[in-house]
């Protein structure tokens, strides 16, 4: 009997030392576990801090859940005073809180839906509205979305001063070739039509060689005439934005033999003549994109308002589509220039096509009031 128990104690006494040798297995394992994690944590909250731009983690509520020093200069408010506390859409500019809500929502439903990079208008408690470029993507394995942002106020108002200054100087050139070498061109062909009169009767030979040459200077007038409308619209500045797009419309047709259809809303016409040529140009590069590229049988130009914001969409039934959500940063020089021109007037620009042809969009904020004087022949 006493064997028997010394032979129990034994046998539980083993398979104690063994259970106790697996908990201390699992234990290092676990301590390794944590040493690792720990690690991971130190690295990621280094990284996190000193990436060099503002970074923030957003929940699916758009909770603000952490930020980085570098976000918390560019908001003017303390970590303590954010993390898990507000939501990130307090701090978006009312005309872009429904894209960025939008994007937002996709990225939860389809990752690869919604753009990584865009800009958007952030609103700082101390530098009031900046200029943001942001890169964004979720965390992976949660419903988190990580953003790094970088202030590119600056950049963009050197941009659009810039652009400005080029405009003034395209403006002058267009109206030196306009009024200058243009009346200077027609007054040479109005005195060689007098001399094809006068040697007509005398000298057929003659009279030949005077036609080709009233001839050339005609050709030279129209190519004078397309080259200054092309670096100086007149239509825009002098007769508004919708005698500039009938015109243009007019142009598509005969080049091309695209029938166009315009719908524009008057009060568009309340944009500054900076911003209307901006907005000329983009519509113009998008029909030539259309005709050349697409292949189309009909484009429809649309311009309309809504609440002190306007839209312009150009759609056409071909199957010219270049990438989405990156009209700057793929194609050619011209998709380069649209998104160049919108940034400087302040709008958004957008490039969708599926199988039923592509829509160029672009909308933006309207002045409170018509601002801008007609430029003056000397300015």
């Amino acid at each position: 009997m006493l064997h028997y128990r010394h032979f129990r104690f034994h046998f539980h006494g083993r398979r104690l030392s063994r259970k106790a040798e697996a908990l201390k297995l699992s234990r290092n394992r676990w301590q390794h576990r944590a040493v690792a994690l720990k690690n991971a944590m130190a690295l990621y909250e280094t990284i996190f801090e000193n990436t060099g731009t503002a970074t923030i983690l957003i929940d699916e509520d758009f909770t603000i859940s952490a930020i980085n020093d570098g976000f918390a200069r560019l908001i003017g408010l303390s970590p303590e005073a954010i993390e898990g506390r507000i939501h990130w859409t307090t701090f978006i500019h009312r005309d872009d809180l429904p894209r960025m809500k939008q994007y937002h929502r996709m990225r939860r439903q389809a990752p690869n839906a919604a753009p990584r990079n865009y800009e958007f208008r952030i609103l700082s408690r101390t530098q009031g509205t900046r200029e943001v470029a942001i890169t964004i993507d979720m965390v992976p394995g949660t419903a988190q979305s990580i953003a790094s942002m970088m202030d590119v106020t600056d950049t963009r108002r050197l941009e659009r001063e810039i652009i400005a200054a080029g405009e003034r100087e395209r403006r002058r050139i267009g109206r030196d070739l306009h009024d200058d070498l243009g009346s200077h061109l027609s007054g040479v062909e109005l005195l060689s039509k007098v001399l094809q009169t006068k040697v007509a009767q005398c000298s057929p030979e003659i009279f030949k060689e005077v036609e080709t040459i009233r001839t050339l200077i005609s050709e030279a007038i129209e190519k004078t005439r397309r080259l200054s409308q092309g670096l100086y619209p007149v239509h825009v500045v002098e007769d508004g934005l919708e005698t500039a797009l009938e015109s243009l419309a007019t142009e598509i047709e005969q080049i091309f033999g695209i029938p166009v259809e315009l719908v524009f809303d008057p009060a568009v016409e309340r944009l500054g003549h900076t911003a209307a040529t901006h907005l000329f140009y983009i519509v113009h590069e998008a029909m030539y994109n259309a005709a050349r590229h697409g292949g189309p049988t009909a484009i429809t130009i649309n311009v309309s308002v809504e609440k002190n914001r306007f839209s312009v969409n150009v759609h056409d039934n071909g199957c010219w589509q270049p990438a989405p959500h990156a009209p700057a940063g793929q194609g050619g020089l011209g998709l380069h220039t649209m998104a160049f021109r919108a940034r400087a007037m302040g709008a958004l620009l957008s490039i969708d096509g599926n199988e039923k042809g592509t829509c160029v969009a672009l909308c933006g904020r309207l002045p409170e009031h018509a601002f801008e004087k007609k430029p003056s022949k000397n300015s």
